[in-house]
C-alpha cells in the first residue's frame, strides 16, 4: 500500500514504519517483506534473532497484534547449517582523504578548481547517509560535486552513491569556487569532515577513530594566463 519510512533505532536495530491497505472486516491480507543486509557475506552462515513485526491500526497508539521472526544469512557456499550469531557494528569506521587544490580563472572572473576526494566505510555500522562539512578559506565555497545525486551547499554536502558496503572506498570530485577579485597565491587551508547519519531527527553515530574523519588541504588561486 503506502511507503515505508525509517523511524528510529532501538538497540542498534532499525524500526521501519510502513503504510498498508485497508482490510475489510473478516478478510485477510498477505504480503511479502524484502530485506537487504549491508554486510559482507561470510564463509559460515549467520543468524539474527529478535526480529518483530507489529500491526498498528490507523490512529491507534499501540499494536493490535505482533509476531517475531528470525533472519538467516547464507554462507558464501550457500549453507544454513550451524549459523553463528550476526553482530552488527555500533560505531562507524569512516575515513576521508583530499589533496591540494588550485582554483583556475573562469571567463566570468571567478575561480574554480576540482579536488578528488576519497571516502572509506570500514564496517557495517547502521548509517544511511554520509555527510561532509567543509571549513574553507575566506571567500571559498563548495560549488558542486560530481557525480551529483543530492543537493550540495557552500559548506556541506552528502557523499554521492548511497549507502556503502563494509570496506568500500568511493572517490568523487568536489569543485571549490571563489568570487571575482580573489587574490592569487595560497588562499589558506581547507578541511573536510565526514560523519555518518541515521536519518532525519536522529543523533549521528559515533566513530571508532575520529582522527581520520577529517582531511586538510591547501587552496591556491591561480593567476590568469
Amino acid at each position: 500500500g503506502g511507503g515505508c519510512l525509517y523511524n528510529r533505532l532501538v538497540e542498534n536495530r532499525l524500526v521501519i514504519t510502513c503504510g498498508g491497505d485497508q482490510i475489510e472486516a473478516g478478510k485477510s491480507l498477505t504480503f511479502r517483506l524484502g530485506f537487504h543486509v549491508w554486510t559482507t557475506a561470510r564463509s559460515y552462515p549467520m543468524v539474527a534473532n529478535g526480529g518483530r513485526i507489529e500491526v498498528v491500526p490507523d490512529g491507534a497508539a499501540a499494536a493490535s497484534d505482533a509476531t517475531g521472526f528470525t533472519t538467516l544469512f547464507r554462507s558464501t557456499g550457500g549453507s544454513l547449517r550451524k549459523p553463528r550469531p550476526y553482530v552488527q557494528a555500533v560505531d562507524t569506521d569512516l575515513g576521508i582523504r583530499g589533496s591540494a587544490v588550485t582554483l583556475a580563472p573562469q571567463p566570468d572572473g571567478t575561480l574554480l578548481g576540482r579536488m578528488p576526494v576519497t571516502v572509506r566505510y570500514g564496517n557495517d555500522a547502521p548509517t544511511f547517509a554520509l555527510n561532509v562539512e567543509a571549513a574553507l578559506p575566506a571567500g571559498v565555497e563548495v560549488h558542486h560535486i560530481e557525480p551529483q545525486d543530492s543537493p550540495s551547499f557552500p559548506y556541506w554536502f552528502s557523499v554521492p552513491g548511497g549507502r556503502f558496503m563494509p570496506g568500500e572506498e568511493r572517490t568523487f570530485d568536489v569543485f571549490l569556487w571563489a568570487p571575482v577579485g580573489t587574490a592569487t597565491g595560497e588562499l589558506g587551508t581547507g578541511r573536510l569532515t565526514v560523519t555518518g547519519s541515521y536519518f532525519w531527527g536522529a543523533d549521528d553515530p559515533q566513530d571508532v577513530d575520529p582522527s581520520d574523519n577529517t582531511t586538510s588541504f591547501t587552496v591556491t588561486g591561480a593567476a590568469a594566463s
